[in-house]
């Protein structure tokens, strides 16, 4: 986020006491645009409500998934000639919502969305083909 100068300021989010500290720099075209990227990351996720997304979560368990091109292509109870996938969590999701609502295997399906918007129109699909 650049402000008007060559240099980043400390901002203040009014609805918050939070300050975001940023390193100043000498030069604009001496800071990288991923350094920038990620203080105005910071700067929206301070006064973020939580909708569509919730940012409140740790996801350094995670990080050492960062390292691999994981792909979800289709069913995932279908096996994949893609080996570089995470259709075992998806499953382990899908299970777990399957004994919540004390489902037999037989008795479901679904998959992982990329977010709320694909699940939505998943739903109106399923929805629509089953009225037809």
């Amino acid at each position: 986020m650049y402000l008007k100068g060559t240099h980043l300021k400390c901002l203040t989010i009014a609805s918050t006491t939070k300050k975001i500290h940023t390193h100043v720099c000498k030069k604009k075209s001496s800071c990288s645009l991923y350094y920038h990227a990620q203080v105005n990351f910071s700067c929206k996720c301070l006064s973020f409500e939580g909708y569509p997304y919730n940012l409140d979560f740790d996801f350094s368990v995670m990080a050492q998934f960062q390292n691999f091109s994981i792909n979800n292509l289709g069913d995932p109870f279908i096996e994949s000639n893609y080996g570089v996938h995470s259709r075992q969590f998806e499953v382990a999701v899908l299970d777990w919502f399957a004994r919540l609502w004390d489902l037999q295997q037989d008795e479901y399906w679904g998959y992982i969305t990329n977010c709320g918007t694909e699940g939505n129109l998943h739903g109106l699909l399923v929805g629509l083909v089953s009225i037809y």
